[in-house]
């Protein structure tokens, strides 16, 4: 079970993978030839040991210019990177999630626009745009119901962490996104933004970090949150887990904004570089530096 990460070395001139082996709890970092391709503005999603990257570097949302669309995958040598057919429409930074067989693409900065991508036709499909622009909003996939539930996220014309959730049936494209007004008591369950998301096997979905101010505040550690949040399906609520199991440390993740679960353990990686590894069933959360595994570059 692979992580990875494409990031820009801290010259800001190199892009390379950094790889996360779970199962050995061990990493490495390979340099990655993106071509013309700059890495601002790009989202990851991790699904199946390979790494996919859409976005655009500009936030210029011309309806009918597309954003790049890319896979990476980790475990060939050399590692394969394969430039696919791009979206229809672009996309600066905007929040992904798998709903197989599709890649969901909501939004991004100053951006209303969603679609999917189908991964065995390699074809996009347009979904309803959304009612207000939801930046780095969390994703949420009901695989029972079709459903994809949206919580937080930033307006940008309304200079505001929105509170509000929104749901779109996948299998009604003709609807629209439906609003659920949220309740005063949980307001800072939903005003969120560089949250990650965990799945669990009881179909409850964890929210974890974050913080509810605007994106270009200092990202101080008073701004952030080491609060771990639980989203029921069947009650549609959310609350703090049970156990009051907290992050070891208050955090963000804006790069790749879910985990993977190897052996009951959830992995991420937070925007400090900081690997966490969360075991919920134990009520057990860790945290430990990348740079302290057995790290290989080349």
């Amino acid at each position: 079970m692979i992580w990875a990460v494409a990031k820009y070395s801290e010259s800001g001139e190199q892009v390379y993978l950094q790889m996360f082996d779970i199962e050995n709890e061990t990493s490495k970092e390979l340099k990655l030839n993106m071509r013309f391709i700059k890495m601002e503005g790009l989202s990851q999603i991790i699904i199946d040991n390979k790494l996919f990257l859409c976005g655009l570097n500009c936030t210029k949302n011309e309806k009918f210019k597309g954003s790049s669309f890319i896979s990476i995958d980790p475990v060939e040598e050399p590692v394969q990177i394969t430039f696919l057919v791009n979206s229809k429409f672009p996309h600066y930074h905007p929040s992904l999630i798998e709903a197989y067989p599709y890649i969901i693409v909501i939004g991004g900065k100053n951006n209303l626009y969603c679609e999917m991508f189908h991964k065995e036709r390699n074809t996009w499909y347009e979904l309803p745009e959304l009612p207000e622009e939801r930046y780095n909003c969390n994703l949420v996939y009901d695989d029972k119901k079709s459903l994809i539930y949206l919580f937080g996220g930033f307006s940008n014309s309304d200079f505001k962490v929105c509170s509000s959730i929104l749901k779109l049936q996948l299998k009604k494209l003709q609807n629209k996104w439906e609003t659920i007004v949220v309740t005063q008591n949980i307001l800072p369950f939903t005003q969120k933004i560089f949250s990650c998301i965990c799945s669990h096997d009881n179909s409850n979905v964890f929210v974890l970090g974050g913080r509810n101010t605007a994106p270009d505040k200092s990202n101080n550690e008073s701004d952030t949150s080491d609060d771990i949040i639980e989203w029921d399906f069947l009650q549609k609520k959310f609350s703090i887990v049970e156990n009051q199991l907290k992050l070891n440390k208050n955090c963000t993740f804006s790069i790749v904004k879910h985990s993977v679960v190897f052996n009951g353990y959830h992995y991420m990686v937070d925007d400090d570089n900081l690997i966490h590894k969360i075991s919920f069933k134990e009520g057990n959360s860790y945290v430990y530096g990348i740079e302290n595994l057995q790290n290989t570059q080349y």
